[in-house]
């Protein structure tokens, strides 16, 4: 995180310190990111009109189990 100038200004602050700073900045994700989040929205509604067996079982599921979700 090369530009994180919100975390500067939490250490001058004195909200957070250089240690929790330099973790921030230093941080590298142990899981591979989307590049944007187009990127991202497009991958989470891939199937979307036509999901899998496995998905509409656990849609099902949370159907069942919620009563505030509209169709």
């Amino acid at each position: 995180m090369p530009n994180c100038s919100p975390c500067g200004l939490a250490v001058l602050e004195g909200r957070i310190d250089a240690t929790t700073y330099r973790a921030v900045v230093e941080y590298v994700s142990p899981v591979p990111l989307f590049s944007s989040g187009c990127e991202a929205a497009d991958h989470g509604e891939t199937d979307i009109d036509a999901p899998a067996a496995e998905a509409r079982s656990l849609i099902n599921k949370i159907a069942r189990a919620r009563n505030d979700l509209v169709e």
